[in-house]
């Protein structure tokens, strides 16, 4: 069962949409039948993302399922942190994301991970805590926080976050808040096996989430 963790959300399973689970690639016709049943089921919360590459099918399981918009959550992501330096190219993305989906907006759209789109979000914590990829997100989080916000304003989205963040990574993005008076993030969304691994950087992650009530816990898978 998938689930959330937060003190801001309350759903009781999250509907994850990648197609590779425990590391077998889930054939993207089954990937659409399963979201059709699991929404017939009674799953509500939708997780997607842009590195998913599978917007399509689940826009044909929302429309085959006979569920209305207005009952579901959709959770996006954009991949990386969305630093172009042109807002005209996140909005792009996000509206590209949006458009596959066959939706409007996002009820809570995320930065996947804090790096640049390239980097592997799987990769140990000590690869995603390199010197590199500190000195990108000192550099980029500010624009990348401005970004989103412009998203939001825009209106493709009803709320805004970040996802599989590191205590170094929040701080920062926090400090960039409070220096610029603008609000924190929704939450701080990691996967369940995030929570579960072996890595002890991974478990302080959580911890410190679940401790710092300025950005709460969003666990799904």
């Amino acid at each position: 069962m998938l689930f959330v963790l937060s003190f801001r959300l309350s759903f009781a399973s999250v509907l994850h949409t990648w197609h590779w689970l425990d590391g077998h690639r889930t054939e993207v016709s089954c990937l659409e039948a399963a979201t059709a049943e699991a929404l017939k089921a009674g799953y509500r919360h939708l997780d997607v993302a842009e590195g998913y590459t599978t917007g399509t099918f689940v826009k044909n399981a929302v429309a085959s399922s006979g569920v209305a918009r207005e009952e579901l959550w959709v959770t996006g992501k954009l991949t990386g942190l969305p630093c172009e330096s042109s807002f005209e190219d996140t909005k792009q993305r996000a509206a590209a994301l949006l458009g596959r989906l066959g939706l409007e907006y996002f009820d809570l759209l995320l930065m996947h991970f804090p790096g640049p789109s390239h980097m592997d979000v799987g990769a140990p914590p000590s690869d995603q805590k390199s010197v590199a990829t500190a000195a990108f997100c000192r550099e980029n989080m500010a624009v990348a926080w401005a970004n989103m916000l412009r998203l939001l304003d825009a209106g493709m989205c009803r709320r805004i976050g970040v996802s599989n963040f590191y205590p170094f990574h929040i701080d920062l993005l926090l400090k960039v808040a409070k220096d610029t008076a603008v609000p924190v993030p929704f939450a701080n969304q990691v996967g369940r096996d995030r929570c579960e691994s072996v890595h002890a950087q991974a478990r302080v992650r959580v911890r410190f989430c679940l401790s710092n009530a300025a950005i709460p816990l969003h666990v799904t898978r």
